[in-house]
């Protein structure tokens, strides 16, 4: 019998493995699960990071991109002229080294953690026979299709606008925050509309099929699963808003 999408897929490459979760992302997860493959899009993911950052990088004026930062600090206004030039001056020094060291390792370091907290609760609180390395292979896989889209299309966005100093997380405006005035709005209600993004939305339904997949729990079980961290972490969001 041919293979399909729906069997553990021998021979799918990882170009064909990321049209599968763009057009089928339930039976793709049936064939990447089994082989438990995640060192392929790891390694293309932070290429796309490191080929982002150096872009970014090439093009960005990091004291009006820090100013600009800056500028959303209630303490910013309280300081001297000379001391913003210092604190900017600091800012700027340590930017590329660590952004740099971000793009190397920050995508893994996401990985391990984000797999792990999901290994924790659907082996150990749901008694799923889930592995780490399946656990690794959901994440990776559902980070990397998303971040394929979301990734040139920041580019754009900054392309088009001409500006740089744009934080990138923010260029891409899919959440409810479009709808608000950042200056004027209430900082927790702004942050849980960061918070409600049509691409983490995806990435939580990337997120859905491959554990449902990998656990055979039912699919309410695993959305509880991954919807419960999310509402507490933009619950988090919001009181740190308020806070600082």
């Amino acid at each position: 019998m041919a293979s399909t999408v729906m069997e553990p897929g021998r021979g799918r490459g990882l170009g064909q493995h990321l049209v599968g979760l763009y057009t089928s992302p339930g039976p793709e997860f049936t064939a990447i699960i089994p082989q438990s493959a995640f060192l392929k899009p790891l390694l293309l993911l932070i290429v796309l990071n490191i080929a982002f950052t150096s872009f970014w990088f090439s093009k960005i004026d990091t004291d009006g991109f820090f100013r600009r930062q800056n500028a959303t600090s209630s303490r910013w206004s309280d300081m001297s002229s000379e001391q913003k030039s210092q604190m900017v001056g600091m800012q700027a020094r340590m930017f590329k080294p660590i952004a740099a060291g971000a793009a190397v390792i920050g995508g893994p370091i996401f990985v391990v953690i984000v797999a792990g907290f999901f290994l924790f609760v659907f082996r150990f609180v749901l008694a799923s026979e889930v592995t780490f390395k399946q656990c690794l292979a959901v994440t990776t896989w559902s980070l990397l299709a998303v971040a394929l889209v979301t990734t040139p299309l920041t580019l754009l966005v900054m392309i088009l606008k001409a500006d740089w100093a744009i934080d990138p997380a923010q260029a891409l405006q899919a959440s409810l925050a479009v709808l608000l005035d950042p200056d004027s709005a209430p900082k927790p209600l702004y942050a849980i509309a960061r918070s409600i993004d049509l691409f983490v939305f995806w990435i939580l339904y990337l997120m859905w099929m491959g554990y449902r997949v990998a656990t055979h729990l039912r699919a309410s079980t695993v959305a509880l699963a991954l919807f419960v961290p999310w509402l507490l972490l933009v619950a988090g969001k919001a009181v740190f808003a308020a806070v600082f």
